[in-house]
């Protein structure tokens, strides 16, 4: 028997990959699962944390006492979750032609006093 052909429970053997995601045909990232799919945008997001975690599976025999797709899964929803937070966190572009919202078509340019009409670009 070769050494790629003997696998103990969740562990592998030097050499062997790790079983795919979900028992499909393909493995990594595109197996996420259809209620979690994600976005073309996304999917730079979880493939190199999927990456990563490859790396660590193989590095790190402590991690095979728990299955691939466990650890893979988690590792691409904190990816996720970190983006998302990310995201929440950057500095939002908006109009002063914006309404103020629960209003009657107050925008955010009417909301500017004469004390800072200095940042405002206007005709005069």
């Amino acid at each position: 028997m070769t050494k790629e052909a003997v696998h103990h429970g969740n562990a592998l053997c030097p050499g062997q990959a790790p079983p795919p995601l979900h028992g499909g045909p393909g493995n990594g990232p595109a197996e996420y699962p259809d209620h979690h799919r994600l976005s073309d945008d996304w999917y730079d997001v979880v493939v190199f944390r999927y990456l990563l975690t490859v790396q660590n599976w193989m590095e790190r025999p402590e991690l095979h006492r728990y299955a691939f797709s466990t650890i893979a899964w988690r590792a691409m929803s904190s990816a996720v979750s970190n983006e998302r937070r990310k995201r929440q966190r950057r500095i939002q572009t908006v109009s002063l032609d914006a309404p103020v919202p629960d209003t009657d078509g107050v925008t955010i340019g009417d909301t500017i006093t004469a004390d800072n009409l200095c940042y405002v670009p206007y005709q005069g």
